[in-house]
């Protein structure tokens, strides 16, 4: 880890379908927040990600 870098920890907690279409959304706002790039399309994939990335 840098200096400039911190640790998150992330618990998911499902509870039935709402937990799960929120799911969705907050990985892909983590992915954003991380990377700068949106993904709009499910599954996200790592496979996105680094196409996003590009």
């Amino acid at each position: 880890m840098t200096a400039s870098s911190k640790a998150i920890d992330v618990t998911l907690v499902l509870n039935g379908e709402i937990g799960i279409v929120v799911t969705a959304a907050v990985v892909a706002n983590a992915i954003y927040h991380a990377t700068g790039k949106r993904i709009c399309d499910l599954p996200i994939t790592i496979d996105r990600i680094l196409a996003a990335q590009e």
